[in-house]
């Protein structure tokens, strides 16, 4: 199983920030407070049919999913992050988020996102609404909150451990 690999390491500094922004425009707009200062990031995803997994690891950013981004583009997957570092935004229906590191929190790619976070690198699992309607109300239920209880730990272990295992057949 081999990821799809994208980082900015290879690319002059200067022109790092847009080539990052290039990657991921069509499902996130990202700022940063000082794009010459460079954007050293890599991107790993693996997919799984249903389900894909990516592995970020990015300086610090501001990413948002708008309403013009949401109708341009439609994916309305569910994320499941895990991320070294809080992150901070609003979620889902203007809910603000306040995420400690570590703690898996979920949100829609179908509905506007804001996040912030400092230097970075998270786990991000991504579910096909359409393949798991069975958990859609679940999912609701949590949207933009940290889950820090004994299933939410139990959670972001399992995703640490696919990437884990995705890294290890990647080889």
């Amino acid at each position: 199983m081999t990821p799809v690999i994208f980082t900015t390491t290879d690319v002059p500094k200067a022109k790092q920030f847009d080539a990052w922004r290039g990657w991921f425009d069509s499902v996130f707009d990202v700022t940063i407070d000082d794009p010459v200062q460079g954007f050293c990031a890599t991107s790993e995803t693996w997919n799984f049919g249903y389900l894909g997994l990516s592995r970020v690891r990015a300086p610090q950013l501001h990413a948002t999913r708008t309403a013009q981004l949401v109708r341009r583009n439609p994916i309305d997957h569910w994320n499941i992050t895990v991320g070294h570092t809080r992150t901070l935004g609003e979620a889902g229906r203007e809910h603000a988020i306040d995420i400690p590191a570590y703690a898996p929190f979920v949100v829609s790619l179908g509905r506007e996102l804001a996040s912030y976070r400092e230097a970075d690198e998270r786990l991000q699992l991504y579910l096909s609404r359409d393949a798991f309607p069975d958990v859609t109300a679940v999912l609701e239920r949590v949207e933009g909150r940290p889950l820090n209880d004994a299933m939410g730990k139990l959670l972001a272990e399992f995703v640490v451990l696919l990437a884990r295992s995705a890294s290890a057949f990647s080889g």
